[in-house]
């Protein structure tokens, strides 16, 4: 299975409620938004909501990153995933501790589990 099709869509409907589904509406124009400045002040007002208890917490993963842990989470080792994508097995490593430290943990399948968690990967 290609590692793309294991990225995470956004399920239509579900038992998300209405806020649950805004505070998905915005996570999707985050990731769109090109600007670093603009990005950064909005998810600084994104992570404000979520510290007064009115959200899920935001973990910002690149393309790239979530697309290595996506590589991890089919079982495929650094070095295929590096084929895979045209980058070096450093690359892969640097992308898979970029994401270990977004989600706080320290090991391959800890950041899958937190990846699985935040929907971000299936």
């Amino acid at each position: 299975m290609p590692m793309d099709s294991r990225l995470a869509e956004t399920p239509a409907g579900g038992p998300a409620d209405d806020l649950a589904r805004l505070f998905e509406e915005l996570d999707e124009v985050l990731g769109r938004i090109l600007d670093p400045v603009l990005r950064s002040e909005l998810t600084r007002c994104r992570r404000r909501f979520h510290e007064a208890g009115d959200g899920p917490a935001v973990v910002e993963l690149s393309p790239r990153a979530r697309t290595v842990v996506a590589g991890v989470s089919a079982g495929s080792t650094n070095a295929e995933i590096a084929g895979e994508l045209g980058i070096t097995v450093d690359a892969v490593k640097g992308q898979l501790r970029v994401a270990m430290r977004a989600f706080g943990v320290h090991t391959r399948q800890a950041v899958v589990n937190a990846a699985r968690s935040a929907g971000l990967v299936v």
